[in-house]
């Protein structure tokens, strides 16, 4: 479901630059091989975002733990996530999550649909 990932760590991260993150996050990441090129798009995907669960170190592993996902949520294509998450509305954001989608800058719109500021 959309509130399932919604206050996963690795949900919000994926909103923030590599300069937004904070320093437990960038730790976690450059652990599954990031940087901020690769973070940022510039660079190439780190060697773990295209393997399956299984196929993680154990320091892979950790790291991926920490940043909320399981094992689902790291096998799902990240295209796919995304998809199923444009139909969300400011509205269906239950309130609990809506303030750390404020600090990243969305807001409801007309419409109720959410846009970035």
């Amino acid at each position: 479901s959309a509130e399932a990932y919604l206050a996963k760590p690795f949900f919000l991260d994926r909103q923030r630059k590599w300069a937004e993150l904070s320093s437990g996050s960038v730790k976690l990441w450059q652990r599954l091989g990031y940087e901020q090129d690769s973070w940022d798009g510039s660079g190439g995907e780190p060697r773990s975002a295209s393997k399956e669960c299984s196929e993680l170190t154990f320091a892979e592993q950790s790291a991926a733990e920490q940043l909320g996902y399981d094992e689902t949520s790291w096998n799902e294509d990240e295209g796919e996530v995304w998809r199923d998450h444009q139909h969300l509305t400011w509205s269906n954001i239950p309130e609990r999550y809506r303030e750390q989608w404020r600090i990243l800058g969305w807001q409801a719109v007309r419409g109720d649909s959410c846009n970035e500021v």
